[in-house]
């Protein structure tokens, strides 16, 4: 224990900062930059990205229960390692391509290979005790969202002084430097071996003996915890694809400044919301309220991002609706944690990263049919859906057990 937390738990948590911070130096322009390597208009540009992120998604969907199967029988870090290298490879591709199309390659790969949010979590959940989880878990989001409230900073000054190009190249170094550190820093988890039986046997595992994995049964809170989860990552998506669009509309050109503000103020509401709404109100008994009103409150803010004609209002809406859903996420995650056993969280969250991977998907869809149409429309179908999630979640879901968190 340091300063209240496991050290594993602050080891990944700020690690996973870093990274973070260095991803989102340029992850939240990339609309901006199609526009400028294709030399198209908006809407072209969103249709390659919806495209793409169709391919990242479908990939993933393929590869993320497999790849959390493979951390349960072969190491969480592993798996995490593995996901950390191949966004430092989608980092280099992007910083290279001379086509909006070739941006289909670069995110298919990504989706594929990449994806860490899921292993990261999955070594959290069986790194600390299940009574250290939720704060442990609140930390590494919190310092999560600090990472992405920092990168949009930078890479905004970053691009005003050189190119959105140079910047992805920027960060793709830093990325790799930080993947070392965290490699270093780390510790593995331990996987349990499997035991030979009988008269004579060994009474230690054999070193090259398979782990056993006990059944994998997942349950309707599961399935309804991964579905809450993709949800949030698609409302998420939606918002940081139709930003970076939504704010160049308002000011009649590309604005990276601006848009390097809202995002860095929406990664600190997003901290805010980790460390004082849902430390505060998302606890053991009263979880699904604290959801319901989150939700509905990021459904009329939805809504009213589609009034919005000035920069300012629209920034301050975009960092509320940051700060609900990320109130949101490590309850979502712990669900996802609580519902299934200690050996096959890495399975539960390989779900979770497939559920991650379809809202990538439908995500940048969504947003090219709004830019192609009306976003203000597209903003007031979000708020129905935002209403539908509050009312799912008022009906069906059941809280963990108090003791499951040290409450």
């Amino acid at each position: 224990m340091r300063w209240g937390y496991p050290r594993a738990a602050i080891t990944l948590a700020v690690g996973n900062c870093l990274f973070d911070a260095a991803c989102n130096m340029w992850w939240w322009f990339i609309p901006l930059f199609l526009i400028e390597v294709g030399r198209t208009t908006p809407a072209e540009a969103l249709y390659w990205l919806a495209a793409a992120s169709t391919a990242q998604g479908v990939c993933r969907v393929l590869s993320g229960t497999l790849w959390g199967v493979m951390s349960d029988r072969y190491g969480r870090k592993l798996m995490y390692m593995r996901a950390l290298f191949f966004l430092v490879v989608t980092a280099v591709l992007f910083g290279f391509i001379t086509e909006p199309w070739q941006v289909v390659f670069a995110l298919g790969l990504h989706g594929l290979f990449s994806g860490y949010d899921g292993p990261a979590v999955a070594m959290l959940s069986v790194s600390v005790p299940d009574s250290h989880f939720k704060k442990s878990l609140g930390l590494f989001t919190a310092l999560r969202y600090l990472g992405q409230s920092a990168g949009p900073a930078l890479g905004a000054a970053l691009a005003v002084a050189f190119t959105y190009r140079s910047t992805i190249l920027i960060a793709a170094g830093l990325s790799a430097a930080i993947l070392l550190w965290i490699y270093r820093a780390l510790p593995s988890d331990r996987i349990a071996r499997a035991h030979a039986h009988g008269p004579g046997a060994p009474s230690t595992p054999a070193p090259t003996a398979r782990p056993v994995l006990e059944p994998f049964r997942p349950s309707s809170q599961l399935w309804l915890a991964v579905f809450i989860f993709g949800m949030l990552v698609a409302l998420a998506q939606v918002l940081r694809i139709i930003t970076p669009i939504a704010l160049r509309a308002i000011e009649g050109q590309d604005v990276p400044g601006i848009t390097g503000i809202a995002f860095m103020l929406g990664g600190l509401a997003s901290a805010a919301g980790v460390f004082i709404v849902s430390g505060r109100y998302f606890r053991i008994g009263r979880l699904r309220i604290a959801m319901v009103v989150c939700t509905v409150i990021t459904g009329l803010a939805f809504l009213g991002l589609g009034t919005m004609h000035a920069s300012a209002p629209f920034v301050a809406v975009f960092a509320l609706i940051s700060l609900t859903q990320a109130a949101m996420i490590p309850t979502s995650n712990m669900l996802i944690a609580f519902n299934t056993p200690a050996g096959r969280r890495g399975t539960a969250f390989g779900l979770g990263g497939s559920a991650q991977a379809i809202s990538i998907a439908l995500g940048p869809l969504a947003a090219a049919a709004f830019v192609a149409t009306s976003m203000a429309w597209g903003f007031a179908v979000i708020a129905l859906v935002c209403a539908a999630l509050a009312v799912l979640i008022h009906r069906q879901l059941r809280e963990p057990r108090p003791e499951q968190a040290g409450a």
